[in-house]
């Protein structure tokens, strides 16, 4: 008699242990959750000051990432398709140019307007060339993500950029 009380007692007090521990799992994995679904937004949704959009753009550009590239600029009207315009731009215009940058300051003018300096150094055969001054980059926001406008990007910039 005495053995079959302590045999219930014991499952009445794994049961009891088992929900407790049910529970507190099931809040971890609720906390878990949340947390991935935000992260997921935050990197969907592209939540990234104009420096972060700057330094992807120019990553995209030294690795000669088309794919990239087009999803970090825009060109309104461009004279030829985007695209083929980056591709004689990293292929043929700039082909082996290796360079280097640094971000300097970044100025964001309203809610879909920036601009980020960059610096350019290039590497020739006589050395490394960094540039005199910073050259204004000019980002615009576009749904929800900053991406480089590329009709206010200088000329001598980079060889062979959109038009």
């Amino acid at each position: 008699m005495e053995d079959r009380r302590k045999a219930a007692n014991m499952r009445d007090s794994l049961r009891y242990r088992a929900s407790g521990r049910l529970s507190f799992v099931g809040l971890v994995g609720l906390v878990g959750l949340i947390i991935v679904l935000a992260l997921g937004a935050y990197f969907v949704f592209g939540v990234r000051s104009p420096e972060q959009a700057m330094q992807e753009f120019m990553t995209a550009l030294a690795e000669r990432d088309i794919e990239r590239l087009m999803e970090t600029s825009v060109l309104d009207r461009p004279s030829k398709p985007l695209r083929e315009q980056w591709e004689y731009c990293v292929n043929v215009a700039a082909k082996g140019m290796p360079f280097a940058w640094t971000i300097g300051e970044a100025r964001q003018m309203s809610d879909d307007r920036a601009y980020v300096e960059v610096f350019i150094v290039e590497f020739a055969v006589g050395g490394a060339k960094e540039s005199d001054e910073p050259f204004r980059i000019p980002l615009v926001r576009e749904s929800g993500r900053w991406k480089v406008d590329l009709t206010g990007v200088p000329r001598d910039f980079f060889p062979g950029l959109p038009r």
